[in-house]
C-alpha cells in the first residue's frame, strides 16, 4: 500500500503484521513494522507521530539504521537541526560511500553555513549518485521532508 501512496491503508497493514508478529512465542513489537509505520506517517505529514514511532523502533533495535535515518529526517523537518546533523555526520563516518548520508550531511552543512564541508560532501555524493541533483527525484523517490527539500533547492539554486 505504501508504494501506492495509500498511507492509512499501509499503516493498517503494518499494524496487522505487528499483531501477528506479537503472537509468536517470546515476541514483542517488531522494529521493522514500527519503522514502516513511521515512514507511512511521514507520507501523511504526521511528523510528531513519525518521530515517536521511529524512536520506538530504535528502542526495540538500537543498531537498526533505517529508523535512525528516518528519525533524523523528521527531526530536521521539526527544526531539530543539530540533532539531525549529528546523525547525518555519523552516517558519513560509518558509511563514507553511502550517497544518501553524504547528500544529507552536505545539505545540513549548507543549512548551517559551512560551505566548504557542504561542497566537499556534495561532490562525493553526486559522483556516487548524480540523481541527488534532481529535486524531484529526491522529493518523490528518496522522500526527503519539505524542509530538507527547500534547503536542497536553495543549495542547487
Amino acid at each position: 500500500m505504501e508504494k501506492l501512496l495509500l498511507w492509512n491503508e499501509a499503516i493498517d497493514d503494518y499494524k496487522r503484521a505487528n499483531s501477528i508478529y506479537r503472537r509468536r512465542p517470546f515476541s514483542g513489537d517488531d522494529p521493522i513494522v514500527f519503522s514502516n509505520i513511521a515512514n507511512a506517517e511521514t507520507g501523511l505529514l504526521q511528523w510528531e507521530n513519525a518521530l515517536k514511532d521511529f524512536s520506538y523502533a530504535i528502542k526495540l533495535k538500537p543498531d537498526f539504521i533505517a529508523p535512525q535515518i528516518g528519525r533524523a529526517l523528521v527531526q530536521y523537518q521539526l527544526g531539530q537541526y543539530s540533532t539531525a546533523g549529528e546523525c547525518f555526520e555519523s552516517l558519513v563516518d560509518l558509511y563514507p560511500e553511502f550517497p544518501d548520508g553524504l547528500a544529507l550531511y552536505a545539505i545540513y552543512c549548507f543549512h548551517i553555513g559551512d560551505m566548504k564541508e557542504a561542497n566537499y560532501h556534495w561532490t562525493i555524493a553526486t559522483k556516487l549518485d548524480p540523481r541527488y541533483r534532481e529535486v524531484e527525484w529526491v522529493r518523490d523517490i528518496r522522500r526527503w521532508p519539505p524542509a530538507l527539500i527547500a534547503d536542497l533547492a536553495a543549495y542547487l539554486g
